[in-house]
């Protein structure tokens, strides 16, 4: 996917690219540097929602701050986002505060370990996995939520082959999985439809 199939998805989900910007401007103002450091920039999330597309339910492993999570609700209004997280981002409810209840209320946040598995039965449409980037933490979750993505499905990893952040390249090789790399940090694998397994 190119930068500029990027920019063309954003230009094609304004209310996601809208709120990015106030999300930027609203961080700089709280001076929270997590999310100007670790949320993913504008093209990274237009890749993302362009991977995304008709995807009714999507989980998230590793929710920060909450915009990738409030990105991929906005993309589609009849969409629902599940995203784990251990920790609670102290300003995390800012962001919520920035997009109407109607997106706001199709994104349950649960604040648990991903490795836990999901709290209830869940097809999954997208998974995206942005958690810990360590390598055990990566096999577990991938192996755990794996059987719920359906077929067909991808499951979308972030920061792969990134230098400070090794784990996340080394569980998808010893995984085997046979995927793409996408916009410079994520590995795309598509689940097999069940005819060609």
């Amino acid at each position: 996917m190119s930068s500029g199939s990027v920019l063309r998805v954003l230009a094609a989900a304004p209310r996601v690219a809208w709120f990015q910007l106030r999300a930027r401007r609203l961080a700089t103002q709280l001076e929270d540097h997590f999310t100007l450091y670790a949320a993913l920039h504008s093209p990274a999330v237009g890749a993302l929602v362009w991977y995304a597309r008709d995807a009714r339910t999507i989980v998230e492993v590793g929710t920060g701050s909450g915009l990738t999570a409030i990105s991929l609700a906005l993309a589609h209004p009849g969409r629902r986002v599940i995203t784990y997280d251990k920790g609670v981002h102290p300003l995390r409810d800012f962001y919520f505060r920035l997009v109407p209840a109607s997106a706001s209320r199709r994104i349950s946040v649960v604040h648990r370990f991903a490795e836990c598995g999901p709290v209830e039965a869940v097809e999954i449409d997208l998974l995206f996995i942005d958690s810990s980037h360590r390598r055990e933490e990566t096999l577990s979750t991938f192996r755990l939520w794996e059987p719920h993505v359906r077929c067909g499905a991808v499951v979308v990893f972030d920061d792969y082959r990134n230098r400070v952040f090794p784990g996340v390249t080394e569980a998808i090789a010893e995984l085997q999985l046979v995927g793409t790399t996408r916009y410079g940090r994520f590995f795309v694998w598509q689940k097999p439809s069940s005819a060609s397994v």
